[in-house]
């Protein structure tokens, strides 16, 4: 074998080397969309506010491929007062890749001191979980128009949108409650969730041990107390003080629980 030939093999070895560095390091690359496809957006009414202005939401998937895929409903964060469903484009897109029919969802915002005012939070919280219950219903009657399944959709949620999403879990309607649902940094206080009954769904928080707005011992408490009337409820904690969850760095965590829960994509 010449020199030129010895040096081809040992960089070809060195690459393979790397390329299972890579692909032992823990880390997951996004799933390739099916073949020929592309990402499709569209945005639909879905309600109306209290002052007349309509409430929307957003449908990404892929082009092709499942015909029946499950849904994931994304309700953004904001104190009740602020936040878009605009600001999960980046991660419906990835989602959507994955084989999942997303669905970001705006919802009427409150005034009020939300932080200091109980009342004013669970009023909110209480329009909020509304909303996004007609959002749930809507998907119901029209997600298979978009390739979606309307028996297996679950809920994600960060900061007041992880109330909301909490909420849903444990008081929707059996038109609106979701099969399972992810609250990252969202409260978990008492007054928020009165009681919980054996047929609520499944429940995961996610939480920033450092985190000043979110109180991990709470979010354990809230668990405990749905596990002892036989409600799947479980813990995430991770290290740092962030708030919420980018769902392309940390889609294992949620993809992993709504999969024990039974809702997966299937092929993609």
């Amino acid at each position: 074998m010449g020199p030129t030939r010895q040096r081809s093999v040992a960089i070809a070895a060195v690459l393979v080397l790397l390329l299972a560095s890579c692909a032992s390091d823990g880390a997951t690359a996004p799933a390739p969309a099916p073949a020929g496809s592309s990402i499709v957006r569209s945005t639909h009414v879905y309600g109306t506010s209290s002052d007349g202005h309509d409430l929307v939401l957003d449908v990404v998937r892929t082009r092709g491929g499942s015909t029946k895929r499950p849904v994931m409903v994304l309700v953004h964060g904001g104190g009740f007062q602020k936040g878009s469903r605009t600001e999960y484009r980046r991660e419906a897109g990835y989602l959507a890749r994955r084989g999942w029919v997303v669905v970001p969802v705006d919802y009427e915002l409150r005034g009020g001191d939300i932080d200091h005012d109980r009342a004013a939070a669970v009023a909110a919280l209480h329009v909020a979980v509304g909303d996004v219950s007609d959002a749930i219903a809507w998907l119901r009657r029209h997600v298979q128009d978009f390739d979606g399944d309307p028996d297996q959709i679950v809920a994600f949620g960060e900061s007041a949108g992880g109330t909301t999403a909490t909420a849903l879990a444990y008081e929707g309607s059996p038109a609106s409650q979701v099969v399972a649902a992810v609250s990252a940094s969202g409260r978990t206080d008492p007054y928020f969730y009165p009681e919980f009954d054996r047929g609520d769904a499944p429940m995961l928080f996610v939480s920033w041990r450092s985190d000043p707005a979110d109180d991990v011992e709470l979010s354990r408490r809230n668990c405990a107390a749905a596990r002892r009337v036989g409600i799947r409820c479980e813990n995430e904690v991770l290290e740092g003080d962030q708030h919420g969850l980018d769902l392309v760095a940390h889609h294992d965590i949620v993809e992993r629980f709504f999969a024990a829960a039974g809702v997966a994509p299937g092929e993609r």
